[in-house]
């Protein structure tokens, strides 16, 4: 009664309504560009992480940063080398430039320098300098070096790499966009009453999209895996609300002549069904905010926030524009193209045994397979060898291998401790050079007859600097496992008073994160919709075979690359467990609600084949949205982990739509007398015993 009166004054005021949207878009369209983007992703790393802390130290202590790019020249001679140093250090942005000369003295012929760690700076009169560029300069700074090193050299590393994925983000979003959208428009057009219906369905969602992007703003940045993955997921995920509300308006109109009181009791039946399908996304997505790493807090708040204002459009907006634009819905209505799918519920019927053994037969060994998968966890192979940082990221380890440095700080003061300690680092099998006051200077000299420009990239007020040139890659098993050596070694002589810090010190705390955070967040999605599935539907075992279907679909998707010997992104993995379960259980919502509604009037065997009939098409429908939305993501996107997000999505919301049209329907009703009330199964068979005995005495 109450929801009633709220919808009817909603209805009664449909100029306020419009009126009100209109400006909240117009204000949220102005504040989008302000949203600022962070394309860094170890910044989402929890602040009391330890390669965190490190930087912060490096940064007061010294100014400078972690090394964050790799410079390749090639055709110059030593001193040629050494002027292009000189250029690149005079770049606004550049903090520091690290090269040969600041390892061994060139006043020396190279020939008496260690072999190893001349091949690490210089080689076949290729120059390869290591730079530390300033956060917030990377574009200016990258553009400049680009120009200075014309067609003679490459640039690789992490700042290149941001500054790509900030010149690509908003064209591969558009690209995205241009397609989805036509491909939305003709597939509603398929499914609903007018060609008009798909225009108003993707005003809607647009409308929520723009105020879901103006309020952003609130949070003050956004990841780059929000801005790119964000519209499009919003759009492919909600688009299904509408076209509950548009389906039972059609219905009521059937039965109402009043077009406003028929909106009214659409509404007034389809909010419970919209509210729990958009509660388990929302839940889906809120989930995400559990994580210590930030860049699933950060799309799974925006990915929720999106939704509500989805719910809110579809829910008063919608129907005050579909009455407004009623005339013109009529003058072009059309009999939906797509018929009822009951051939697919007779073949569902028969082969249900054989679909039954199929799902039990791959759901462990998808469990197990999905669990043993290999990771990327940091940016390194963030854009494949078709692109171009891929590209310049292979010249460089062609011509000098595998380069990582790591950073050491330790309180400074006993220099026969740090010359121990640089002798220990040094027969680390992986460690080629260290520059450092100890190793570098040499104990013997004081430090009052040093120049101090020398001086301040060793020594701080409280730290001794050591910089590190390791031959192993940014991250793997080698990587990882001389973090843990250098941890190790560096608390035998300091204790807890030192500070590590480096790409791949970085990278490994963020494997350490991320990996605490699975289980927390699948515990936490899963159980939350379990919870509002079990509110909602009022009953403990459809909840369970609804989110086992899913959760199934889940896997199932995530064991593909074990079985294909693929390495899949961690943040990937980690979303999309929590997306695919998220925006597709609503899938399986349908199915199960509807299966329970014909059971009050049918015997399970007719129940079964009406059921995959008439949700058929309303459960492919926004699969086949989703589905294209990720393998468009996946195609357009030159971000290795955003493409790897979109193509899971794409192929995840393929196989929740057939295990749901396929399986859900067979375990339904093998277990019919667990999921159907058992009052309503003696009503059904006193009715059909009832027309049996008609039948009989007529006889």
């Amino acid at each position: 009664m109450m929801l009633r009166r709220f919808y009817k004054a909603v209805l009664s005021h449909k100029r306020s309504v419009v009126i009100l949207f209109v400006l909240a878009v117009l204000c949220c369209g102005l504040l989008t560009p302000l949203v600022a983007v962070n394309y860094d992703m170890m910044e989402y790393l929890p602040e009391a992480s330890p390669s965190t802390v490190a930087l912060h130290v490096l940064e007061e202590e010294y100014q400078l940063s972690i090394p964050n790019c790799r410079v390749m020249v090639d055709g110059v001679t030593i001193p040629q080398a050494l002027a292009f140093k000189k250029q690149l250090e005079q770049i606004d942005g550049v903090e520091s430039v690290t090269w040969l000369d600041d390892s061994v003295a060139l006043t020396e012929p190279l020939e008496m320098q260690r072999e190893e760690v001349v091949r690490q700076w210089y080689y076949q009169e290729s120059a390869l300098y290591s730079l530390s560029i300033d956060k917030g300069n990377e574009r200016e700074a990258i553009h400049k070096i680009k120009a200075l090193v014309e067609d003679k050299g490459v640039i690789t590393g992490s700042a290149a790499n941001n500054v790509t994925s900030q010149e690509t983000a908003g064209k591969e979003v558009a690209s995205i966009m241009l397609i989805v959208v036509p491909f939305c428009a003709v597939l509603l057009a398929l499914v609903s009453a007018s060609w008009l219906e798909p225009f108003l369905f993707l005003g809607t969602i647009g409308f929520a999209i723009v105020l879901n992007m103006g309020t952003n703003i609130l949070f003050g940045e956004i990841s780059f895996v929000t801005k790119i993955a964000g519209s499009v997921l919003q759009l492919a995920v909600s688009l299904d609300y509408s076209l509950f509300l548009l389906h039972r308006f059609e219905e009521c109109r059937k039965e109402i002549s009043d077009t406003e009181e028929a909106m009214l009791e659409a509404l007034c039946k389809a909010t419970p069904s919209i509210l729990a399908s958009g509660l388990t996304t929302v839940m889906g997505f809120a989930a995400l905010m559990a994580m210590e790493f930030g860049i699933g807090a950060d799309l799974g708040r925006v990915l929720a926030k999106g939704i509500v204002f989805s719910l809110l459009a579809v829910l008063l907006l919608l129907p005050v524009l579909t009455l407004y634009s009623m005339k013109w819905v009529e003058r072009f209505s059309h009999r939906p193209l797509l018929p009822p799918l009951f051939g697919l519920g007779k073949m569902v019927l028969k082969t249900r045994w054989v679909a039954m053994f199929f799902f039990i037969l791959v759901m462990v060994p998808a469990f197990l397979a999905q669990s043993n998968n290999e990771f990327y966890y940091g940016s390194s192979k963030l854009f494949g060898p078709d692109t171009e940082p891929g590209q310049q990221q292979e010249v460089v380890e062609e011509a000098f291998g595998d380069s990582n440095t790591f950073v050491l700080l330790v309180p400074n003061g006993d220099l026969a401790k740090e010359r121990e300690v640089n002798v220990q680092l040094l027969q680390q099998p992986q460690i080629i050079d260290v520059i450092s006051y100890a190793n570098t200077v040499g104990t013997e000299i004081p430090m009052e007859y040093l120049d101090e420009n020398i001086l301040s990239k060793l020594i701080s007020q409280h730290y001794s600097c050591m910089v590190m040139t390791a031959n192993v890659p940014s991250e793997g098993e080698d990587a990882f496992a001389l973090v843990q050596r250098l941890r190790q070694l560096a608390a035998s002589y300091y204790g807890e008073q030192y500070y590590l810090a480096g790409d791949t010190v970085s990278t490994f705390d963020l494997k350490e994160t991320v990996e605490s955070d699975l289980m927390r967040v699948n515990f936490l999605v899963i159980g939350a919709i379990l919870l509002i599935l079990i509110l909602t539907l009022r009953s403990l075992a459809l909840p369970l075979l609804l989110l086992l279907v899913i959760e199934t679909s889940v896997w199932f998707n995530l064991s593909v690359p074990y079985f294909a010997g693929q390495h899949l992104f961690f943040i990937a993995y980690l979303i999309i467990s929590s997306i695919q379960l998220g925006a597709t259980v609503d899938y399986a919502i349908l199915m199960g609600s509807r299966y329970q509604e014909e059971r009050q009037q049918k015997p399970k065997r007719k129940a079964l084949v009406d059921t995959v009939g008439v949700t058929g098409v309303s459960i492919m429908t926004p699969a086949a949205i989703l589905a294209v939305a990720g393998f468009m993501i996946g195609f357009s996107c030159t971000n290795g982990s955003i493409s790897q997000l979109g193509i899971l999505l794409g192929r995840g919301a393929i196989i929740s739509c057939l295990l749901v049209l396929l399986v859900l329907p067979a375990c339904l009703y093998s277990g019919d007398k667990f999921f159907v009330k058992k009052g309503a199964v003696r009503e059904i068979s006193k009715k059909t015993e009832e027309k049996a005995h008609g039948k009989a005495s007529g006889t």
